[in-house]
């Protein structure tokens, strides 16, 4: 499928609501890619705080905010998610889409790769996205997990054509109806959507859950009474010693929460069986049994 003739390469975007609110690493998310893409988009939905505000004081030429409503009518299996995400895309210019969601952070490391990839493939019909490895923070921004329930890859540089649209919740992408083709890029997506304090994680699972249940299991499962959100024992989860993207060092820095305070409820992912497959899959077959992906991998074109 013919890639647009842009004069733009790559345009990063990003949909948001109440940031400052539910602790959204949104800065160092945005930062994290202006080195290398041509625009930057920033849709700012409804908010109770200062999303907006914030969205506004990058300074950068290349950041264009705009700013939309919230229709709670499509909040249901999270379909609000995936229009935000096409209503923020209608507003770009480049060939690629460089999609980041506001707790996703890319490394310094990997800027030049990304560049140069999109460039090679900007004129390839074949290559319709670039696939990111994920590291999954939880609880603290020294624990990964590795759980098998928790998905390893994504796109998240994709064509820019007419037929692409978000798909599902706006975890991955549908071209034409179909899932994009796309390579492997070797670069990864930092995701801290599940390092907070334990009292902002609390306040943002309560908007998240909105998203899929009604108001009365919300005030059921997760209660204004509780004390802060339950990370659980973390069993799946491993340190992680490598290197975070630098524009998080101060983030990181200013974290107050450790291990030794997260709660002790189990969670599906902790569970004995998944623990087991999970082990089985990552030592002796090395895949996943039965992996749901939103793109068909294919070898990078000669």
């Amino acid at each position: 499928m013919a890639k647009p003739d842009n004069k733009l390469l790559i345009s990063g975007v990003t949909f948001v609501r109440n940031a400052v609110k539910f602790d959204y690493p949104l800065v160092e998310a945005v930062r994290s890619i202006l080195p290398v893409v041509d625009e930057y988009i920033l849709l700012v939905c409804e908010s109770d705080d200062d999303t907006l505000a914030l969205a506004r004081s990058f300074g950068d030429p290349k950041v264009r905010v705009y700013e939309s409503d919230w229709d709670e009518t499509l909040r249901e299996g999270g379909r609000i998610l995936a229009a935000k995400t096409d209503e923020a895309i209608a507003h770009t210019r480049g060939t690629w889409v460089f999609y980041l969601q506001a707790d996703e952070v890319v490394h310094e490391d990997d800027l030049a790769r990304i560049r140069e990839l999109s460039e090679r493939y900007a004129e390839t019909p074949e290559v319709e996205g670039l696939v990111f490895e994920y590291l999954h923070f939880y609880g603290t921004y020294f624990t990964v997990q590795r759980s098998r329930k928790w998905y390893a890859q994504e796109v998240r540089v994709v064509c820019n054509v007419p037929e692409l649209r978000s798909f599902g919740d706006a975890q991955g992408f549908r071209v034409a109806g179909r899932k994009p083709r796309a390579v492997a890029s070797g670069a990864r997506i930092f995701h801290y959507g599940w390092v907070r304090p334990p009292e902002a994680m609390l306040a943002k699972m309560r908007a998240f859950h909105s998203l899929w249940h009604d108001d009365e299991w919300v005030a059921s499962e997760l209660p204004e009474t509780m004390d802060g959100f339950d990370y659980g024992p973390m069993r799946s989860a491993v340190p992680f010693d490598g290197t975070h993207p630098a524009v998080m060092a101060e983030r990181i820095a200013a974290a107050g929460w450790t291990p030794e305070n997260l709660g002790l409820l189990e969670h599906s992912h902790d569970r004995l069986g998944q623990r087991v497959l999970g082990w089985f899959e990552r030592n002796v077959i090395c895949r996943k049994i039965g992996e749901h992906r939103n793109f068909k991998l294919i070898r990078p074109p000669e």
